[in-house]
C-alpha cells in the first residue's frame, strides 16, 4: 500500500450538470497524470475497503453451463487501475480503450476475474478467453469474454471475505455514472507530500472541485483495522460462552492481502438436462499483498 493516495472529487461542488461529470473526471485524471510526482492514476467506482460496491449474477460457459446462485462483488474500474494499486496481473490483460468504447456501444463485453474465481469455478486454471452471461436467466447470452486474471487483494474488508470471488467491468467515460468514483493515485515518495500536488491539479480544471477523503491507503487500512477492532471488542463483550461451551475466539484482523479460501463455500447450480443441481466447491485459499 505504499505510496498509493485515494479520494473522490466532488463534481456536484462545482455546479455542473451531471452530465458534466464525466468530462470534469476525464480532465481531472489528465490533470493528475502530469503531476510531476505521479507515476501512476486510474479511477473505480468506490474505495477499498470503504463500501460493499454492487454485485452481479453470472452464467458460465461449462459443460453443462453453470449458473451461479448468488451474486458476485463486482467493481468498476479504469485503464491501469492494477498497474495503480501494484495487484498482480497473472494472465491476460488489463482494460484499455476498446473495452470502454465496446461498453458504450453494446454493454459490458470484457470483465476480469481474481484468483479466487478461477480456483472456484474453473478449477485454478486461467479462464482467460472463457465466455460468461450476466444474468441467470436459461437464455442468457454468453457474451462477455474473460480478458484478465488478477491475483486477490482485500477490496471490500480485511476480514476473511465471505465472498471472495470478484469481478471486474470497464469504466465508462460518457455515461453519467463516469463522473462519480474514486481516484487512485500511486506516488513517489511520502503520499502526503503529494496532497498539495493533487489539490493544485483539481483547481486547473476548476478552483471550486474539492477532493473529498483525500487519505492514503495505509491510513485507509488503519481506519479499517480500529474499526474492526471495535467491532470485535464488541462482539466479545455481547456474547457470554454457554456452560460447557467453548469461549467464542475473537478474530484479528489479517494484513491488506487475500485469503481466498477464508469464507464459505459459494453455491451454485448446473443445468442439466433442464433440472438445476446446487452444489457447493471446496474451499481453498492463496495470499498476495499489495
Amino acid at each position: 500500500a505504499e505510496g498509493l493516495v485515494m479520494f473522490r472529487p466532488d463534481g456536484a461542488a462545482t455546479g455542473p450538470a451531471p452530465e458534466d461529470g464525466p468530462r470534469v473526471m476525464r480532465e481531472l485524471l489528465q490533470s493528475i497524470r502530469e503531476v510531476p510526482l505521479v507515476e501512476r492514476a486510474a479511477i473505480a467506482n468506490n474505495s477499498l475497503l470503504g463500501s460493499a460496491g454492487p454485485a452481479r449474477v453470472l452464467t458460465l460457459d461449462t459443460e453443462p453451463r453453470t449458473v451461479l446462485e448468488a451474486p458476485l462483488p463486482m467493481m468498476r474500474i479504469g485503464a491501469g487501475f492494477f498497474a495503480t494499486l501494484g495487484a498482480p496481473l497473472l494472465d491476460g490483460r488489463e482494460f484499455d480503450e476498446r473495452d470502454v468504447l465496446a461498453l458504450e456501444k453494446n454493454g459490458i463485453r470484457a470483465i476480469v476475474v481474481n484468483e479466487s474465481f478461477a480456483r472456484r469455478f474453473y478449477d485454478g486454471r486461467s479462464p482467460v478467453g472463457r465466455r460468461v452471461g450476466l444474468g441467470n436467466l436459461p437464455d442468457t447470452p454468453l457474451n462477455v469474454e474473460i480478458i484478465g486474471l488478477v491475483g486477490d487483494f482485500r477490496r471490500r474488508s480485511l476480514r476473511d471475505d465471505l465472498q471472495p470471488q470478484h469481478i471486474f467491468v470497464p469504466f465508462a467515460q460518457t455515461a453519467v455514472a463516469a463522473g462519480d468514483g474514486t481516484v487512485y493515485v500511486r506516488v513517489r515518495g511520502e503520499p502526503e507530500a503529494a496532497f498539495a500536488a493533487l489539490r493544485s491539479a483539481a483547481a486547473r480544471v476548476d478552483p471550486r472541485l474539492p477532493l473529498v477523503d483525500l487519505t492514503t491507503l495505509d491510513d485507509q487500512i488503519a481506519r479499517a483495522l480500529r474499526h474492526e477492532g471495535v467491532v470485535a471488542r464488541n462482539a466479545g463483550h455481547r456474547i457470554a460462552p454457554a456452560a460447557g461451551r467453548r469461549p467464542a475466539r475473537r478474530i484479528a484482523a489479517a494484513p491488506f492481502a487475500a485469503d481466498a479460501g477464508a469464507g464459505g463455500p459459494v453455491q451454485f447450480r448446473e443445468e442439466n438436462a433442464g433440472r438445476g443441481r446446487t452444489a457447493a466447491a471446496p474451499a481453498a485459499s492463496a495470499r498476495f499483498s499489495i
